[in-house]
């Protein structure tokens, strides 16, 4: 009898305890809906998902302690379940198809990546520790970042924001706002920023006063008539082109490399002060005179659709790259150019280009001139990539290094002008 009381104890006690292991309620078993068969498939790819099994959820317990997740071009429509990753404090979901994205419950995120997405609103109001906030490329009309007081860098280009106030966030380095509807930009309060890119908006206005510390900036395409940079001392790439400049005073950028002011209404630009530029893309002005003899690192020059008449080169020694066509320019010496491998000089009014001496040439189009003479004879014709010297009627001999296959592959010339080693120029 008292073995059948045990056994029937024993049976009792075996039972309630699979009743316990099998419970809902277990911790170790609570689950996660993940409904996108996507988002499940690189749970698994990444060695998180621990059953393998696309069937719409993971075990809570796998994602919880996870800090980082990396799911950018896997195509992805829906990233619900994202709100149980509760250590999560980098998020890159780039470059899927999200329509919306909700990371209210995810408090530790300091980086957050969700740059080419579908998505029409995003509330990171909870995310106060976030650092790093990439949005671009999306659908956003608006967005608000008063919270984010952490953030060091933005990116909110692309979309269709028509107002962006960034005043809480004095920490911020770097701020993208490209090609969105802006039309008031206050930076009043971002002292420390470096690098401010605003290009493609609706701005007439830019005060940059505050921003002593910025080193790049590009305002490019808005309705700027005027700009002021002369606080902006550590600027060392400035891009201005396509508003409504009628002038330019950068003679207190002494560390600038790179300015690109084409397409605006510039008459004369003075550049004695900027003897770092090693690129300056200035086409598309009313230029007509332009002096760039204290710009000897200048490696590239963009002068194009001016007025020039003529262009002095001869301090330019490490030049590489030539844009001067649609001028006025009735000569052109590069003999101390050695380092050329482009030059575009097509209609101008040029009568004689000597390229002899220029070794690394891979560009030549002198189309559109008075040519009398053309000498390319530079002892390495075989690199010249692509030739041009049409509409040169009185041209009727181009000197080059031999007459053979390669200048023969040369078509762009007028019908009567030859190719001859010795033109008896």
């Amino acid at each position: 009898m008292k073995k059948i009381i045990v056994i029937i104890a024993l049976s009792i006690l075996l039972f309630s305890c699979s009743i316990t292991d099998e419970s809902p309620n277990s911790e170790n078993d609570q689950t996660t809906e993940i409904p996108n068969a996507k988002f499940e498939q690189e749970l698994i790819n990444l060695g998180i998902d621990s059953d393998k099994i696309i069937n719409q959820r993971v075990l809570t317990s796998d994602i919880a302690g996870i800090t980082s997740l990396e799911i950018s071009f896997k195509g992805i429509e829906d990233l619900t379940g994202i709100a149980d990753f509760t250590s999560l404090t980098s998020l890159n979901c780039s470059s899927n198809n999200l329509s919306s994205l909700d990371v209210s419950q995810n408090p530790e995120l300091q980086d957050l990546n969700c740059f080419q997405n579908e998505i029409s609103s995003l509330d990171v109001s909870s995310n106060t520790q976030l650092k790093s906030l990439n949005c671009g490329f999306n659908f956003l009309k608006s967005l608000t970042v008063n919270s984010n007081t952490q953030l060091l860098t933005l990116n909110c280009s692309l979309n269709q924001i028509v107002n962006l106030d960034v005043s809480s966030n004095t920490q911020l380095k770097e701020l993208n706002c490209a090609s969105n509807k802006l039309t008031i930009m206050d930076l009043s309060k971002n002292t420390v920023l470096n690098d401010f890119y605003c290009n493609s908006n609706e701005l007439s206005s830019l005060d940059l006063t505050s921003n002593t510390k910025l080193k790049s900036l590009d305002c490019g395409f808005n309705q700027l008539k005027n700009l002021d940079v002369g606080n902006n001392l550590q600027l060392q790439s400035l891009n201005c082109y396509g508003n409504q400049l009628s002038s330019l005073d950068v003679r207190s950028n002494t560390q600038l490399t790179a300015l690109d002011c084409h397409s605006n209404q510039l008459s004369n630009i003075d550049l004695s002060q900027n003897t770092a530029l090693i690129e300056l893309h200035c086409i598309s002005n009313q230029l007509s005179s332009l002096d760039v003899s204290q710009n000897t690192a200048l490696q590239n020059l963009f002068c194009s659709y001016n007025q020039l008449s003529s262009l002095d080169l001869s301090q330019n020694k490490s030049l590489k790259s030539l844009l001067s066509h649609h001028n006025q320019l009735s000569s052109l010496d590069v003999s101390q150019n050695t380092e050329l491998n482009e030059v575009v000089c097509y209609s101008n009014q040029l009568t004689s280009l000597d390229l002899s001496s220029k070794t690394l040439l891979q560009t030549v189009y002198c189309s559109e001139n008075l040519l009398i003479s053309l000498n390319i004879k530079n002892g390495n014709n075989s690199k010249i990539r692509y030739f041009n010297a049409m509409n040169n009627p009185t041209l009727t001999c181009i000197q080059v290094d031999i007459v053979g296959s390669t200048v023969s592959n040369w078509v762009n010339r007028d019908p009567g002008t030859i190719f001859s080693a010795d033109c008896k120029y």
